[in-house]
């Protein structure tokens, strides 16, 4: 777990991240897994001020280790001007 206040000239809060890791029976990576929250104030000239908060939870699973894939490759990037 890991909580870190933080603090700038818009907001002021505590960002948390906690997380897991499960192993395959060959000792790979199988599943991660973790949930990061932030809450906080605005500063009163952001948006008017007031108390914030947000969570959002990933879940990652792999499997299929060893199995054979095909890939192409992408076309050419054009880069707009």
């Amino acid at each position: 777990r890991s909580v870190r206040p933080y603090h700038d000239r818009y907001s002021d809060g505590t960002a948390t991240l906690t997380g897991d890791v499960t192993l395959d029976a060959g000792k790979r990576i199988a599943r991660v897994a973790y949930e990061s929250s932030d809450k906080g104030r605005l500063e009163p000239g952001v948006k008017g001020g007031g108390a914030y908060g947000s969570t959002e939870v990933i879940t990652m699973e792999l499997s299929a280790y060893g199995t054979p894939v095909h890939v192409e490759r992408p076309a050419p990037v054009v880069v707009a001007r």
